[in-house]
């Protein structure tokens, strides 16, 4: 299974232990996050985290800004996420069936009966979500599934059909050291995700992975996402003909979508996060199109542009 060699490859990133040794490194200021939690014993310290849900299986790819960690003092309370005490294999099974419903004591629920969606386990056993309740989930995994359901379906499943990955692959909080290692960690793992990814949508969500990686893709250009302020004053057209775009990246042509994060605080966030108000429906459907391939990604920037005319108000 390629993903599996892959989510090896990334969770074993060589250079953390680089990073972790020299300050001029790029990633020493996120790996560097860890060092209070980790009370100096690396067996603690959390792998990178390579993506959550069936990157292999992918319809749709979801980009955020770098994943957030469990860190409570308390180590029973923490996910139990694996760490350098964990084996290579065994790390890397982790990320590949994480929602895996056949595991009775799966590391992340969805679809279970007696457990709210999006709960991780933690080292004590416990399934835990945002603040640590039982029953609140993870607000991002959350966000990212209301987004992909809109353009799959209800019947959207990040064991089957959608994944979400991050710029730079360590974990912190508040995207602290994402800037300075974003560069260093695209050129290293962001074309291999995308080579096994067959998703012909990709969301990039948040102004981080907007900032860090979109705007270094020439196809898309550097207004792709911004100006939270005036985004409700652009329409569904005028959103959907900046935020909207087809990039090579990878080698392979793929549709972009701009999407604010879950946790971001833009102005009437809980309406324009739902790509039917920020996009309108007409290009809702053609998402699902494209991405269960029943149809082509437009031949140009120009047929694109026709295609969000057609299916957009003003």
């Amino acid at each position: 299974m390629k993903s599996l060699e892959l989510a090896k490859s990334i969770c074993s990133c060589k250079e953390v232990g680089r990073a972790l040794k020299d300050s001029t490194h790029p990633c020493h200021k996120v790996v560097m996050t860890q060092q209070e939690m980790i009370q100096g014993d690396e067996n603690v310290r959390q792998r990178p985290e390579p993506w959550i849900g069936n990157l292999e299986n992918s319809k749709v790819l979801f980009i955020s800004s770098n994943p957030s960690i469990s860190d409570d003092p308390d180590i029973s309370i923490r996910e139990d996420f694996p760490t350098y005490g964990t084996a290579e294999d065994v790390s890397g099974e982790f990320f590949v069936n994480r929602f895996n419903r056949e595991d009775g004591a799966p590391h992340a629920t969805f679809n279970y009966q007696d457990r709210a969606n999006f709960l991780y386990r933690s080292n004590d056993g416990k399934y835990r979500g945002k603040g640590n309740s039982f029953d609140k989930p993870i607000e991002t995994w959350q966000g990212v599934y209301e987004r992909a359901k809109e353009i799959l379906g209800e019947g959207c499943d990040p064991a089957e059909n959608y994944a979400l990955t991050e710029v730079v692959k360590c974990k912190s909080k508040a995207e602290v050291g994402v800037k300075e290692a974003s560069s260093k960690c695209i050129d290293k793992w962001m074309h291999r995700v995308m080579e096994i990814s067959p998703a012909m949508i990709v969301v990039v969500i948040g102004a981080p992975a907007r900032n860090n990686f979109a705007h270094n893709l020439a196809d898309l250009g550097t207004e792709f996402g911004t100006d939270s302020k005036g985004y409700q004053n652009l329409g569904q057209r005028g959103r959907a003909l900046r935020d909207i775009k087809i990039s090579d990246f990878g080698g392979k042509r793929r549709i972009y979508v701009f999407n604010w994060h879950p946790t971001s605080m833009i102005p009437n966030k809980s309406e324009l996060l739902q790509f039917k108000n920020a996009y309108g429906p007409g290009l809702v459907e053609w998402m699902n199109h494209v991405a269960i391939g029943a149809v082509e990604i437009p031949a140009s920037p120009e047929a694109l542009k026709s295609i969000i005319n057609n299916k957009t108000e003003h």
